[in-house]
């Protein structure tokens, strides 16, 4: 067990499935104990400290419990030292590269991150920790403080409007909170909402969600919303980030056609409409790093895209050696701008031209060609075909509540 670390009590484990971490406690023996020179504190932990043996008994949500409360049942530890054996209780030396199987996971899912040896740690101790072990070495003193507080569905809970954080919570344990005073029970890291580790007030997440409420459209839905905010996340781990490094810059250059003045508007507190909530869910369904629904989308698209006079007259012709519309996606889009009612919200005039709406094979148009067959809509403009500067392909990736979605390809 070269350079293997004796653990004892007060060790810092986590779970493969859990929100935080927990300290392990040895109920199984009183008199053991290593690296504690009065024998108060520190009890070695032995292979028969199973069953609920932590402080709080709770690694926070766990993700096998559709994140519902943790409450870990050690059934075993393996790769103990069984060459060190306690009398007390007959248990073998857990290591800190030893595992427990939790009755939940049914897996070898809690490590030892820390094996406990440091009573009081040193500002080196400190200054080496890393962040988990850190928070249970020397808490932090509990952030009683109000801020603001959402579910992760967008609706707005209580709380400050010009708040500096960003708390996610449920209705139940908002309450429970606000009729105790005890906002510390919702302050807690794994529900604040962060951006490149960094938090975010609620001025700069309500203005994201306007932005994603604005372009989604009076026609849009809770699909586009999302599919709007992850596009834009998409852009930011892609070359076409401008050079910005978060959603709120990168919104607020050319890459949305949404007007200056109103880039600076925000989705208040006391909004409740369905799209402006959908809009707040979207965002923070982002921030929680949720898997990406788009089909790497990096642009969108609305009506516009259908009713230049001349068949090939919208930019993304220019910009691209051609776009592709797939048969599913071009298909939804013409039966949802064939409803008056949808047309109407964003211009009741105008008119779907007719290279979009009638098969064709291959043939010229005024700038180009075009085809309109089985499998899609493809439009080339001569000039982006023939400009060496023009590299890339646009494709349909989806089409949803008025709005066409984009990915690129060489």
């Amino acid at each position: 067990m070269s350079e293997k670390h004796l653990v004892c009590q007060g060790a810092v484990c986590r779970c493969d499935f859990g929100t935080t971490t927990d300290k392990l406690m040895v109920k199984t023996q009183s008199k053991r104990y290593i690296n504690d020179k009065d024998g108060k504190k520190k009890l070695m932990a032995t292979h028969v400290d199973i069953g609920a043996t932590f402080e709080n008994n709770s690694f926070g949500s766990c993700k096998k419990l559709n994140n519902g409360p943790c409450a870990p049942v050690v059934t075993k530890w393996e790769g103990f030292y069984d060459q060190i054996i306690v009398q007390d209780n007959n248990g073998k030396a857990l290591l800190e590269d030893s595992k427990a199987t939790c009755a939940v996971s049914n897996a070898s899912s809690i490590k030892i991150i820390f094996h406990g040896q440091t009573a009081e740690p040193t500002q080196q101790n400190v200054n080496n920790a890393r962040p988990e072990v850190l928070a249970q070495l020397v808490p932090l003193k509990e952030d009683n403080k109000e801020y603001v507080y959402y579910t992760k569905d967008g609706t707005y809970l209580g709380g400050l409007e010009n708040s500096t954080k960003v708390y996610l919570s449920s209705q139940e344990d908002y309450d429970k909170a606000k009729n105790q005073q005890k906002w510390g029970l919702l302050n807690q890291d794994n529900l604040l909402l962060k951006e490149n580790g960094k938090e975010i007030s609620n001025n700069e997440f309500s203005n994201n969600a306007y932005l994603v409420w604005h372009e989604a459209s009076l026609t849009g839905n809770k699909t586009t919303a999302f599919w709007i905010a992850h596009t834009v996340n998409n852009a930011l781990s892609s070359k076409y980030k401008r050079g910005k490094k978060n959603f709120n810059e990168l919104f607020k250059t050319g890459y949305s056609s949404v007007a200056a003045a109103d880039k600076l508007k925000v989705i208040g507190i006391k909004a409740k409409s369905d799209n402006e909530i959908y809009a707040r869910a979207a965002v923070i369904d982002v921030l929680q790093k949720s898997p990406d629904p788009t089909g790497s989308a990096y642009f969108w698209d609305g009506l516009d895209l259908f009713t230049k006079k001349s068949e090939l007259a919208h930019p993304k012709f220019k910009q691209y050696k051609s776009v592709s519309i797939k048969n599913a996606d071009l298909k939804t889009a013409l039966t949802f701008w064939g409803d008056k009612e949808n047309k109407r919200k964003v211009n009741a005039g105008a008119t779907i031209n007719v290279v979009f709406e009638t098969a064709t094979p291959l043939k010229k148009v005024t700038d180009g060609t075009v085809q309109n067959d089985s499998t899609g809509f493809v439009g080339a403009r001569t000039d982006s075909q023939n400009n060496s500067k023009v590299s890339e392909h646009l494709s349909s990736t989806g089409f949803h509540g008025g709005t066409m979605f984009w990915t690129t390809s060489k």
